[in-house]
């Protein structure tokens, strides 16, 4: 699957590598306002809080009017990051990639690099004693977006900091 939109594209099944998803029926709890780019302002006809459908169609929308599509590339794993030789004077990191189904390792340069790993990265079910006598299924928040998973069922909730 190659779509940007990162965790705003829904879909009702985890992707190869994706570690969570948004639920069917989310909507934002932060106003389109703050949500926006300062140099695209949301619609006027979109609703003060949005959900996920239309915050991603305003990446989208965001993304055709720069031209940002041609610049992204899905289904990358990032092997290396590191400082080019010449980093002192250029400022620049040499970033290599592979596609998530194999093929050789790419080498690329750029002026600057973000490591974003968010709030939604792989779920860790914490090493309680207590949980060896739970007899129910035990799952990361990482999955509560497939409702019907906890649809119906007792579950227990754990909070580790």
């Amino acid at each position: 699957m190659s779509l940007s939109g990162g965790l705003w594209y829904y879909t009702d099944h985890l992707r190869p590598n994706q570690a969570a998803g948004i639920y069917d029926n989310v909507t934002s709890n932060d106003n389109k306002d703050r949500m926006a780019f300062g140099d695209f302002p949301m619609p006027d006809d979109y609703p003060t809080y949005l959900t996920h459908d239309r915050y991603y169609e305003y990446l989208t929308s965001y993304a055709k009017h720069f031209d940002l599509l041609r610049h992204i590339q899905c289904n990358q794993t990032v092997t290396k990051v590191r400082q080019t030789k010449d980093y002192i004077t250029t400022g620049q990191w040499e970033v290599f990639t592979r596609a998530t189904d194999g093929g050789k390792e790419e080498q690329h340069v750029f002026d600057a690099v973000c490591i974003c790993s968010g709030a939604f990265t792989r779920g860790r079910i914490p090493d309680l004693p207590e949980l060896a006598d739970f007899k129910g299924e035990n799952v990361t928040i990482a999955l509560w977006w497939i409702q019907n998973l906890l649809h119906s069922i007792d579950i227990s909730v754990v909070y580790e900091q």
